[in-house]
């Protein structure tokens, strides 16, 4: 019998904050992402904050309290971190949220649950473990259980949602949610009561099998490997290169190279990572960019590597290089391109405004907000003057 695992990692923002900025130790703060509380300092918490609080209201209440923005690099690695050590008990691994991970379990393996936890508290973290037979139930169960293992005995889903509000079932659109609220449906028990065939014709036949499922503890897609991620690399040796122009000249043939694979693939990068080994040393130099929006073309590629090189300070030769592309996604159908002079923009304005800034420099591209008036003003600028005159 196959179950799903949920392993949340309850505190990730707060204790990776804690470490990223050591003097908010011991004082109030809180974390805003899209203008609401994603996290905060457990003390803040018996003033009213809680994850998901609007910031504005947040500063009302805490004002004496520090804001940190959030920023998905610093907390990327620790995501990471716990999907490489959930990979190590299960190959099915699938990430869902930092500090969200699904994982495919054989029956009701509580000893493996037990043990997620312990190895995140070894790193700091406290930890809850939840199975269940699918993925609604045990993220429900996960996110209302504190730190420790949770088991919802599968074939019982049913029962375990029934006198939960609707707003529990986390797979159905907040819309969709909202309508049913609307039609006096608060309880899962009431959607429990409503068949099939009636769902279906009043909420179509997409939306009303969903609600079906989902009242019932079940999960309409079966869970999927997705750990680790589908990468594409390209790498040289080098024989103690200590010359920075003849780095650049290695990135940029790794570059286009990658930009090759990427579009033999139908694949875009979202995110570009750098190693450089040097001589003598263990651990490779890393470095890695968010690329938005997601790139395939060669001079996109060449400005961001050149762009992560910048940031590395190399004090010995370098006897390697790689550059990964990694989040890849499906590239997106481009209609037939007809006319041979606009091929080079087929990658976009992005790729254009990489081309132009590696051929011309970086100050070569100003955008029109940029100038001190457009030649409309200027125009009538002049024209003002000399009808003083």
């Amino acid at each position: 019998m196959h179950t799903v695992g949920y392993f949340y990692i309850r505190n990730l923002f707060f204790v990776q904050a804690l470490r990223l900025h050591p003097e908010l130790d011991g004082r109030p703060f809180w974390i805003e992402r899209s203008g609401k509380v994603l996290a905060h300092s457990p003390c803040l918490e018996r003033d009213g904050l809680h994850p998901g609080l609007s910031a504005r209201r947040a500063r009302r209440i805490a004002p004496q309290a520090h804001r940190l923005e959030y920023w998905p690099e610093d907390y990327r690695g620790t995501h990471e971190l716990f999907c490489h050590i959930a990979h190590r008990f299960t190959p099915v691994v699938e990430p869902l949220n930092p500090g969200e991970i699904f994982l495919g379990l054989q029956g009701p393996d509580m000893q493996t649950a037990q043990a997620l936890v312990a190895e995140a508290r070894d790193l700091g973290f406290e930890a809850t473990v939840a199975i269940a037979g699918s993925r609604l139930t045990a993220r429900l169960a996960g996110r209302i259980h504190g730190p420790g293992c949770i088991l919802v005995v599968p074939g019982e889903e049913t029962a375990f949602l029934a006198n939960r509000s609707i707003e529990c079932l986390w797979s159905v659109p907040r819309k969709t949610r909202e309508r049913l609220g609307r039609m006096g449906i608060h309880r899962v028990a009431d959607l429990q009561r409503i068949s099939r065939q009636t769902l279906i014709a009043r909420f179509g036949p997409q939306e009303g099998f969903l609600l079906f499922e989902a009242a019932r503890g079940r999960d309409l897609h079966p869970l999927r490997a997705a750990w680790p991620p589908e990468t594409l690399e390209a790498e040289a040796r080098l024989e103690g290169l200590a010359d920075r122009l003849a780095l650049e000249r290695h990135l940029r043939a790794l570059a286009k190279r990658l930009s090759a694979q990427l579009a033999e693939g139908g694949k875009r990068c979202g995110r570009l990572r750098l190693e450089l080994r040097e001589e003598g040393s263990y651990l490779p130099l890393t470095e890695a960019m968010v690329l938005g929006p997601p790139a395939s073309g060669e001079n996109r590629l060449v400005l961001a590597a050149l762009r992560l090189a910048g940031r590395m300070s190399v004090r010995r030769p370098l006897e390697g290089v790689r550059l990964v592309a990694e989040d890849l996604s499906a590239a997106p159908v481009r209609q037939l391109d007809l006319f041979a002079p606009i091929r080079a923009m087929e990658n976009g304005k992005e790729e254009f405004q990489a081309y132009l800034t590696l051929r011309f420099g970086s100050g070569t591209l100003r955008f029109c907000s940029e100038l001190a008036g457009s030649w409309r003003e200027r125009m009538l600028g002049f024209l003002a003057v000399e009808g003083e005159s």
